[in-house]
């Protein structure tokens, strides 16, 4: 991290590339945006630049690109596969699930762009034996 001086004060510089591999998403997750509703191993990297006086200045000016890909995984709370084969038997799914259900995946991933602090996606998949979300 840097800093620049312009005409109105002190600017801090964010610029970097990084890159975890094999890393253990929920942890990670949780430890960086208290979200804990992913399970699994991930490889993660990411291209940002952002400025700004103070912490929340940079976040709003964050630029960049990234991509996530997490294997053997599994999301937390909601078990997908057991509300769709409901629905294909005829039947009325639970969907308040909560503590214990999960989604099972082989693979969620995908890349991003982010402008202004906020990433967006057009191609995040989801593959598990039974369910393809795209």
């Amino acid at each position: 991290m840097g800093a620049m001086y312009n005409m109105l004060g002190y600017s801090r510089l964010v610029n970097g590339n990084f890159k975890l591999d094999n890393v253990s998403v929920q942890p990670l997750l949780v430890g960086a945006a208290g979200f804990n509703l992913l399970a699994g191993r991930t490889n993660i990297a990411l291209q940002l630049s952002g400025t700004g006086g103070s912490g929340d200045e940079i976040k709003h000016s964050l630029a960049g690109q990234g991509s996530l890909d997490i294997t053997d995984g599994s999301i937390e709370g909601i078990n997908l596969t057991e509300l769709i084969q409901g629905v294909g038997a005829g039947q009325m799914p639970k969907l308040e699930q909560g503590p214990g259900a999960k989604t099972q995946f082989s693979s969620f991933g995908g890349t991003f762009n982010i402008a202004s602090g906020v990433a967006e996606t057009h191609d995040l998949e989801i593959t598990s034996p039974l369910l393809k979300v795209t």
